[in-house]
């Protein structure tokens, strides 16, 4: 009831279910709702409610307790299975199908490797050797659906190698730490939070649009249950399980829901 009460006030004030495994959740307690409403239509399961009313309420203290210490317990588990904040699982791999009609003249398939800072791009190479950059930004910087050799980090990458002087002892190594949908908010909390940022000597931020989008839209605050230390990074690791991908669920439906909200 409280998941249901909290989700419903959440889509009156504009949210929108993206998630699977949110959408799956929210299916499994309207189902359980309607099977319980169901039985209080008969005599036998309002007698059922009614006999064991007790044993009832003793369960659902019981739940709320075990949601209380999996919050506690297990919620820092999960987050060091998840993936670091504004980065990836260091070593991940993955191949994209981008569908053709929404991801025009990309190519059939695209393949982001990721280092082990977790960021996209090769190796940091030792610090005296290379001037070390740091990206950061939304899907545009992300460039999810482009080979690691056309995403803007790494061309600017080779623009900046070309144009050193033979002489140079020192190159230049760009790395890609860009989010989909990560706004300037998030990346504050990077420069201000993450370690990486005294390994580098330059952080070029490309941000706006999804702060403006966000900003025409008008605040549209998702579920507090959303918000879970268990949900989250388990939502995230499902999502892995299932599609290989820790980027997106499916590049069409995805993309077609945000253009359209984006158009409205």
């Amino acid at each position: 009831m409280a998941i249901a009460g909290d989700s419903v006030v959440a889509l009156a004030r504009g949210w929108e279910v993206e998630s699977r495994a949110d959408r799956a959740l929210l299916t499994l307690v309207g189902l359980g709702l309607v099977l319980i409403t169901a039985a209080l239509c008969f005599p036998a399961g309002r007698r059922f409610f009614a006999n064991k009313f007790a044993q009832l309420i003793a369960l659902s203290v019981s739940v709320c307790g075990a949601i209380v210490l999996l919050e506690l317990v297990a919620g820092p588990i999960l987050a060091r299975l998840d993936d670091p904040f504004h980065l990836r699982q260091p070593g991940l791999e993955v191949v994209y199908h981008p569908e053709p009609r929404t991801m025009r003249d990309v190519g059939p398939e695209a393949r982001a490797k990721y280092n082990s800072w977790g960021s996209r791009g090769s190796e940091p190479p030792p610090r005296d050797r290379a001037y070390r950059i740091l990206c950061l930004g939304g899907s545009s910087t992300a460039c999810t659906y482009l080979d690691d050799s056309k995403t803007w980090p790494q061309r600017l990458q080779s623009h900046l190698r070309a144009g050193e002087p033979s002489e140079t002892t020192r190159g230049v190594w760009v790395a890609n730490a860009g989010r989909p949908a990560y706004r300037s908010r998030e990346h504050r909390r990077f420069v201000e939070d993450s370690p990486l940022v005294g390994q580098v000597d330059c952080i070029v931020v490309q941000a706006g649009f999804n702060d403006l989008t966000s900003c025409l839209a008008g605040y549209r605050p998702p579920p507090i249950w959303t918000h879970s230390a268990v949900w989250i990074p388990a939502r995230r690791v499902a999502r892995r399980a299932l599609t290989e991908t820790v980027v997106e669920d499916d590049a069409d439906q995805m993309y077609q829901r945000r253009r359209a909200r984006r158009q409205a």
